[in-house]
C-alpha cells in the first residue's frame, strides 16, 4: 500500500511543536544536552517530564506559538508528541480545506469593560448589570459535548459557593484558596467565588494519570508551601 505523501506544513509543524516541547523540558528538570537527544518518538511525562500541571502550560504554548486548538481527551491521552502532531497537522489541514473567502471563526461583537474596572470580579458584575443573559463561556467535555455558562450564572454560582462554602471555613481576604477540579462549571464557580471572599485562588490541576500521582501530589505539595 501505498504511503500518503505528508502535509506540506508536517516537517516544520514537527520542528517547532519539540522546539516548543524541549523548551518547555528545559526548564521543568533536564538540561540543554538531554533535551536536545528527544524526539517525536519520546514519551511526553517519563522522558520529558511533561506532567499533568505541566502539560496546561504546554497546551498555552501550543495554542499561542503554532494555532492549533487541541480537543481536552487528545491533548490528555497523548503518549508523545508524536500523538500531538497528527492532532496538530489535522486541525491545519481542516482550516485550509474550508472554501475561500469562509469564515474560520464566527464573528461575535465585543463588548469592552471601563477602564476603570481593575479586577475580574468588577468586569463580572460590569457584564452582569448590562447583559447577565449573554453566554460568557462554552465548555467542552471529552466526548466534545458543550455547556454554555452566562454571565448571571457565574456570579449566582460564585456567590452561592462564597455563602455555603467559604465563610464557613472561617476564610478571610487574603487567604489562599486551592482548587483542585478539571475544567467545569464548578472550576469556575470555586475561581470567582473566591475573589468575592478577597481569597486568592491557587488553580491546581487534578491528576491525569494514576501511574504518576506521587510525582504529580509532590508537585502540587511544592505549589500549595510556595502559595
Amino acid at each position: 500500500m501505498q504511503t500518503p505523501p505528508p502535509h506540506p506544513d508536517s516537517q516544520s509543524d514537527a520542528e517547532r511543536l519539540l522546539g516548543i516541547v524541549r523548551d518547555l523540558a528545559r526548564k521543568l528538570r533536564l538540561n540543554v544536552q538531554d533535551a536536545e537527544h528527544l524526539g517525536l518518538g519520546h514519551l511526553l511525562e517519563r522522558d520529558f517530564g511533561v506532567d499533568s500541571p505541566a502539560r496546561v502550560e504546554l497546551l498555552v504554548r501550543i495554542e499561542r506559538e503554532l494555532g492549533a486548538k487541541l480537543g481536552e481527551k487528545t491533548f490528555v491521552d497523548a503518549e508523545t508528541p508524536r500523538d500531538l502532531l497528527r492532532q496538530i497537522v489535522g486541525t491545519v489541514s481542516a482550516e485550509t480545506s474550508a472554501p475561500a473567502g469562509a469564515p474560520v471563526f464566527a464573528e461575535v461583537k465585543a463588548y469592552h469593560p471601563p477602564q476603570a474596572a481593575s479586577t475580574l470580579i468588577e468586569i463580572l458584575d460590569w457584564h452582569v448589570t448590562r447583559h447577565a443573559e449573554r453566554m460568557h463561556l462554552t465548555l467542552y467535555d471529552k466526548e466534545e459535548r458543550t455547556e454554555n455558562i452566562i454571565y448571571r450564572m457565574l456570579q449566582e454560582q460564585a456567590r452561592a459557593l462564597l455563602a455555603v462554602g467559604l465563610h464557613q471555613h472561617g476564610l478571610s481576604s487574603g487567604d489562599r484558596v486551592a482548587i483542585m477540579l478539571p475544567t467545569g462549571r464548578g472550576f469556575f464557580a470555586a475561581f470567582y467565588g473566591a475573589l468575592y471572599a478577597g481569597c486568592v485562588p491557587v488553580p491546581l490541576y487534578p491528576p491525569a494519570r494514576p501511574l504518576q500521582i506521587e510525582d504529580h501530589m509532590r508537585r502540587i505539595a511544592g505549589i500549595i508551601a510556595n502559595a
